[in-house]
Order: structure tokens, then C-alpha cells, then sequence
């Protein structure tokens, strides 16, 4: 089995006896470059049959808004998808990808005979300040090559950038190109290649292309059905879940734990048995 377009596949799924339910699991993070744990460590902790498939987010330019918004940004997720006969037992979504993971839920819920269940892991509410918030962490890695002037400098840049009420769109795009100026100028002094330099600004890019799309997707409300996996700093978007399992861990830790991969099998195997239930058997 091949990754799909805009999917990788995390692992393949069992081949359903007779009285089996095939399908699959979504699960929505952006992954790269990050040192928290994500769901390819949950895998090690999961039994369930089914495939699970991890977003593959798009590259998406920052100058169109229109490619930015759910419909658009989800598109080439959902077109994967559409050709997929099996259904979908659940959407996990992890932090700032929580609004994304919903909206992907809710399409879902339109073109099958039961809405998968949503399992959101430490969800937040992605915000402007977002942005200057991970523009602060990318730039700390490049301190070595950078003076204590040019590194405040910049975090001056990205606050102004990122003023109160200022558009999302406008500050990601300013916050890629003042991140670009300055990692090519630490490669550069680093004596490392320039292409490489261009890789790391198109990936920051890319992510905060992904926190826009996230934060465009938080207007709509938040069904309270989902189920909400917190670890010991859960943020502020935890309290539009009417189901929570708490953790007392790191969040940096939270998919890599074994506990919480039994408490999630658990989750989806009796979420699928009840559908089952529910659905009569001409249906299935």
C-alpha cells in the first residue's frame, strides 16, 4: 500500500473477517519539524484494525487567502478521501490542528451513513499571537549565528507585526519573509548551503500557512460531542469537549504514552461497535 495524495500511511489496516468493520482512521497534524511526540509514536500504542492515515499538509502560498479557507485548504485531503469505498471511524487532530480535524469531521459527516468520532489531543484555539509565537521558537534555533541585536531586532519586527487585531494572512506572510531573511543570513554564516536555508523558510512557511488554515477553520463553533485527550497544560479549547481523559504527563509526551494509546483504542473500538449497531444490516 501507497501513500495517497495529500495522506501518509501510518500503518495498514487488518483484512476484516466476516463480521469486521474496515475503514480507516484520520489523524491531522502538521509533524514536521517539531519535538513533541506525534501520532506516528501513538502508533507502537494503538490496537485497532484499521488503516491510519496522517495528513500530508499542502503547500500553500500565504499571498491567496482564498486558498487558505476550510473548503479550499481541506481540498486536497477530501479528494483523496472521495475515492477511498471505506468509511471513516474517526478524525483525531492534535493541538493547533484541532479546527482543522472538526472541519474535516464535518464534511465526513455528509457523505457517510454515521459521523465519525472526533478524539482532539491538548486542542487550542489558533490566534495572530500564534504566529508570533512559533516566529520567537524558530528564530531561537538560529541564535548561534545570530547577534543579540539582530535576534531582538526581529522579535521587535514580529511583534509590530503582529499588533492586536492585525489580519492573520498579512502577518503570516510577514513573518515567512522576515524568517526567510534571517535564516539565509545564519546559513550563510554558518557556511551552509543557501538551498538549504530556502527548504527551512519554505517549511516555516508551510506551517504557518497551516496555523492560518487552522485559525480560519476555529470560526466555525466547536460540537461539543468530540472527545478531548488532555496531558497536565491543556489549553483553552479543552472546555468545548463534553467527553475529557486528563493525563498527568508533559504534552510533549502525550502521544508517546502507552495509556493514553489504550485509552484511545478503547475509544474508537466501542465508537465502531456501536455504530454497527445502529446501522441496519442492508447498510453495512
Amino acid at each position: 500500500m501507497t501513500d495517497m495524495v495529500g495522506w501518509r500511511i501510518l500503518r495498514a489496516g487488518a483484512v476484516p473477517d466476516d463480521g469486521g468493520a474496515s475503514g480507516s482512521v484520520l489523524a491531522v497534524d502538521f509533524g514536521q519539524s517539531r519535538t513533541d511526540a506525534g501520532f506516528p509514536e501513538l502508533m507502537a500504542h494503538l490496537d485497532i484494525p484499521w488503516t491510519i492515515l496522517e495528513t500530508i499538509s499542502p503547500k500553500t502560498g500565504l499571498g491567496d487567502r482564498d486558498a487558505l479557507v476550510p473548503d479550499a485548504y481541506l481540498s486536497g485531503w477530501t479528494r483523496a478521501l472521495a475515492e477511498r469505498a471505506e468509511p471513516v471511524h474517526a478524525v483525531l487532530g492534535y493541538c493547533m490542528g484541532s479546527p482543522l480535524a472538526l472541519a474535516l469531521a464535518r464534511w465526513l459527516a455528509t457523505r457517510q451513513d454515521d459521523a465519525p468520532v472526533v478524539v482532539l489531543f491538548d486542542p487550542e484555539h489558533p490566534a495572530t499571537e500564534t504566529l508570533r509565537a512559533q516566529f520567537d521558537l524558530v528564530v531561537e534555533g538560529l541564535a548561534e549565528e545570530l547577534t543579540a541585536a539582530e535576534l531582538s531586532g526581529a522579535r521587535d519586527c514580529a511583534r509590530r507585526a503582529a499588533d492586536h487585531g492585525a489580519d492573520p494572512v498579512r502577518v503570516a506572510a510577514a513573518l515567512a519573509e522576515l524568517y526567510h531573511e534571517l535564516v539565509v543570513l545564519a546559513f550563510v554564516r554558518a557556511e551552509l548551503e543557501e538551498e538549504l536555508a530556502a527548504e527551512a523558510a519554505d517549511r516555516f512557511a508551510n506551517f504557518l500557512a497551516y496555523l492560518v488554515a487552522a485559525h480560519l477553520a476555529d470560526e466555525e463553533p466547536w460540537a461539543p460531542e468530540h472527545i478531548a485527550v488532555l496531558s497536565a497544560t491543556p489549553g483553552g479549547a479543552a472546555r468545548h469537549a463534553a467527553t475529557r481523559h486528563s493525563f498527568d504527563v508533559p504534552r510533549r509526551d502525550l502521544l508517546r504514552r502507552p495509556e493514553v494509546g489504550r485509552i484511545l483504542s478503547g475509544l474508537l473500538r466501542e465508537n465502531v461497535a456501536g455504530a454497527a449497531r445502529r446501522t441496519p444490516p442492508g447498510r453495512r
